[in-house]
């Protein structure tokens, strides 16, 4: 059973060279914005993303991470509805992004719903992209009832980047439901979990099927940190937003945060009613991260 288990692991995570550990950074500034994108505009949201990671670079921060789904809203009942607001990874979100990164120095990451050309399918996916443009991408593993009406389950494993911030890996909104998927990261060394989410609030009046299948994703999130001794950068959403074709709406909590390795909330974005939002509302949390201290 042990060597099945540590086949399982080789196959489902794929790392990066290694990075010598006198090239990482000691000490860097880590922002989680809450980013909320304009639902279905994919260039609208492009331009968007990169007004915010260019002013978390003026402000200088190093690794700045983004909501799940940025370019896109969350919304989509089906693949054909979704499917105008695709893209490819790489493509026009991480071209427009990678010019920022080279500008600031810096890595952003980024939810993007994503086509794939060689298959057809689309997939709720992350985007890591640095100083020297695209790096690597992650595919959600943990679909919920909402991903399901259009994303394929992601096949990418669970990557692990070396960059000079530390070893840095991907995870989205409801994969923190399976202690699995960061501990298979953890057990690589990550340094840094960037976690991207879309976490929504239980309205009063919604169904009681809603309310026994959904969860604020965005208050599971310190055991990622706790559990696998790594620095998490959790960013979410806050507000409405509606779906202009059913006119569905999902309300946002807020509450992006920072953690250290031992579990410590060190950052945390306030949480108010979502009225109080007005629409692409962007909040940013920053933090100082020594990526170090994780080993």
């Amino acid at each position: 059973m042990k060597i099945l288990w540590l086949l399982v692991c080789a196959t489902l995570l794929a790392t990066t060279g290694a990075q010598a550990d006198d090239t990482v950074m000691l000490k860097y500034s880590a922002s989680a914005i809450a980013f909320d994108p304009v639902w279905g505009n994919l260039d609208v949201n492009i331009t968007n993303l990169a007004q915010a990671a260019a002013k978390a670079g003026k402000a200088g921060s190093k690794l700045v991470v983004f909501p799940e789904q940025a370019t896109t809203g969350y919304l989509f009942d089906t693949f054909d509805m979704i499917k105008p607001s695709l893209d490819t990874i790489p493509g026009k979100t991480t071209e427009a992004l990678a010019a920022v990164a080279k500008q600031y120095q810096m890595y952003i990451v980024v939810g993007i719903a994503e086509s794939s050309p060689e298959t057809g399918l689309a997939y709720n996916s992350a985007a890591l992209i640095g100083p020297n443009g695209y790096l690597g991408k992650y595919r959600k593993v943990g679909l919920n009832a909402y991903d399901q009406k259009w994303a394929a389950p992601g096949n990418l494993g669970f990557p692990v980047f070396d960059t000079p911030l530390g070893r840095l890996t991907l995870l989205i909104c409801t994969d923190d439901t399976y202690w699995q998927y960061p501990r298979l990261a953890g057990l690589h060394q990550a340094d840094v979990i960037a976690w991207l989410g879309a976490s929504d609030r239980i309205m009063p009046g919604e169904s009681l099927n809603t309310i026994r299948g959904d969860h604020a994703n965005i208050t599971n999130v310190q055991y990622l940190s706790a559990q696998n001794g790594a620095w998490v950068i959790a960013a979410t959403r806050n507000g409405i937003e509606t779906n202009p074709i059913s006119q569905q709406k999902r309300y946002f909590n807020g509450g992006a945060s920072i953690w250290d390795p031992q579990g410590n909330k060190i950052a945390q974005a306030e949480i108010r009613p979502p009225t109080e939002y007005a629409n692409t509302t962007q909040e940013m949390i920053t933090a100082e991260i020594k990526p170090k201290s994780a080993r």
